[in-house]
């Protein structure tokens, strides 16, 4: 299990190897480096270091957006035999054994807003981030826009008004739902309005770690419960080969927005 202490500060920089030369990416932003800015060791130079950290490359960025994920619905009309929410195998069939189907309704919605109030309040939060889970989220599409409509008057702001983008390279920083162990930042519910440590344990009652009525249950009853994206899906055996994939992944992207001039590094 991974503590969930507050662990916003942790956003290590990563430096990567592009076409030419090398990128840094930062808490906060990213920068182009040659050769000569690294020591022999391909580290950073203690004045290059110094430079950028003037310049704020280093510098962590406080979220201002609580990250809300919600199952609308646990049912799903798939039946996918690989899916972390199957309670058992289906024998070669269609229809594993779920969850237990649930679907969210208005009055939870409400429960759900008024938890989001308090915590936005109590962590000095004015924006929200707000993802739309299941089972089939879509199999409660009344559900979903209801959600969605309320979600407004607590600093939502949807995708159409915005534009979408693909996200540019980043420095690795905690699940905001998952890693802190108060829910500070971010919290998993479920339909019924039980509140889960990840969207990993969502559905399962004997994973519960409050509601979102009464809030989180007290630290001693939620320490055996409380899991991570990151226990899911780690696995020690291929963390370096995952994260050289990712470098080269990244790098490519950085290289493609900086030659076709959407990138100022």
């Amino acid at each position: 299990m991974i503590e969930g202490s507050n662990r916003e500060g942790e956003a290590p920089p990563r430096l990567i190897r592009g076409e030419r030369g090398w990128w840094l990416l930062g808490p906060g932003g990213i920068a182009r480096l040659g050769d000569g800015h690294l020591t022999p060791a391909r580290t950073l130079r203690p004045d290059v270091e110094r430079g950028l950290r003037e310049q704020g490359l280093f510098t962590v960025r406080p979220s201002r957006s609580y990250s809300l994920t919600v199952l609308t619905a646990t049912a799903c009309n798939l039946g996918c035999a690989y899916c972390f929410q199957n309670l058992d195998q289906d024998g070669g069939g269609t229809k594993p054994p779920r969850i237990a189907s649930v679907r969210l309704t208005p009055g939870v919605i409400a429960e759900i807003l008024t938890f989001v109030g308090r915590r936005q309040a109590e962590s000095g939060l004015d924006g929200l981030v707000l993802t739309i889970f299941g089972g089939e989220p879509l199999m409660n599409p009344r559900g979903c826009r209801e959600l969605l409509d309320r979600a407004a008057r607590y600093g939502l702001r949807r995708a159409i008004d915005l534009g979408f983008a693909v996200p540019r390279p980043r420095v690795r920083r905690p699940c905001k739902a998952c890693s802190y162990r108060d829910g500070r930042y971010g919290a998993v519910v479920n339909p019924d309005g039980a509140l889960y440590s990840s969207w990993t344990t969502a559905g399962r009652p004997e994973w519960r770690v409050g509601t979102a009525r009464d809030g989180y249950l007290p630290r001693e009853r939620t320490d055996d419960r409380w899991f991570t994206c990151e226990d899911t899906y780690g696995r020690a055996d291929d963390t370096r080969a995952a994260a050289g994939f990712r470098d080269r992944v990244d790098a490519a992207h950085l290289d493609h927005l900086s030659a076709t001039g959407r990138l100022r590094a």
